[in-house]
């Protein structure tokens, strides 16, 4: 009943015959054919054809709750039968904004290492969006990033955890970085640095500084390179606040007196499957540890 299980899942979150067909690589006649063997097997009907398409009934509401759990166990259990058999150990998949993965995967890797889990972790650094849809393909288990946005996905959720500042930060001997402290207007005059269209991101109100600036926008599409860029030249650029024991080693400050551009919601991004897991309710366990520890340092960051 695994495989009519696994059918019915895909049914209910697609929420269509033909949508769940497609997706499972099956023909709509075979799908329905699946679901009448796990009707006849429990005994009920399990769905009805609605106005808006495919609806549990009483019964099945209960039973998709029962199949999901189900399901994520059978999944694991092929993994760690995988995993017996080439005797290799658990992988972790963590996805990071570029932020982030400053701010507070290396000392998420470090608390997993002394722990008695045996991962192989692996980091994958990207924007937000691009973050979810690897979630949502299963390329990645947990995502830690600005969570202003839509999933999109029934498979994905988001917890955020901390509201975390956008504030100005540029070369430590930037004109600007020197008492007395500068007025926002002034930072609006300079040059800005843009990387991965941050001056565009709807998320914390971008699009409405982008419109504010005065000076030169100069684009690139590398977070580092930005920083590198801003510690060489005149050039300011946007940071979230909670990278600010990071940025003295690249030559960069926030700059003293300024008021915060805007801010954001960071936090958790998972697939249910993995949040069901032992080891993934361990390690999202960490993560909120860990980013809401970063709360409290924000205010001081910003003051550096």
């Amino acid at each position: 009943m695994y495989r009519e299980l696994q059918h019915f899942i895909a049914l209910i979150e697609e929420g269509s015959v033909t949508k769940a067909a497609t997706r499972l690589g099956l023909t709509q006649p075979a799908l329905t054919k699946s679901l009448r063997r796990l009707e006849d097997h429990l005994g009920f009907e399990l769905v009805e054809r609605g106005p808006r398409g495919v609806e549990l009934t009483e019964e099945g509401r209960s039973i998709f709750n029962h199949a999901r759990r189900v399901d994520v166990e059978m999944r694991h259990l092929e993994l760690d039968a995988r995993g017996v058999a080439l005797n290799r150990r658990r992988s972790l998949r963590i996805g990071a904004s570029p932020s982030w993965s400053v701010g507070c995967v290396p000392e998420l890797v470090k608390q997993l290492s002394a722990s008695d889990m045996d991962l192989a972790v692996s980091i994958h650094v990207d924007l937000e969006a691009q973050l979810v849809r690897l979630l949502a393909d299963g390329d990645i288990d947990i995502a830690l990033c600005n969570t202003d946005i839509d999933p999109g996905h029934p498979r994905v959720s988001g917890e955020p955890l901390v509201r975390v500042e956008v504030r100005v930060a540029g070369r430590t001997k930037h004109p600007l970085a020197a008492p007395p402290s500068c007025d926002i207007e002034d930072c609006f005059a300079c040059d800005w640095i843009d990387y991965h269209n941050a001056l565009d991101q709807a998320a914390w109100g971008g699009g409405d500084i982008r419109g504010r600036v005065r000076g030169k926008i100069v684009k690139t599409s590398s977070w580092l390179n930005a920083l590198l860029i801003a510690s060489r030249t005149d050039g300011l650029l946007p940071l979230p606040t909670h990278i600010h024991d990071f940025i003295p080693s690249i030559g960069l400050a926030f700059m003293d007196g300024v008021e915060p551009l805007a801010s954001f919601s960071a936090g958790v991004w998972r697939r249910d499957s993995f949040s069901m897991t032992r080891t993934g309710r361990t390690v999202l366990a960490m993560a909120r540890d860990l980013m809401r520890g970063v709360a409290p340092a924000l205010g001081e960051g910003a003051r550096r």
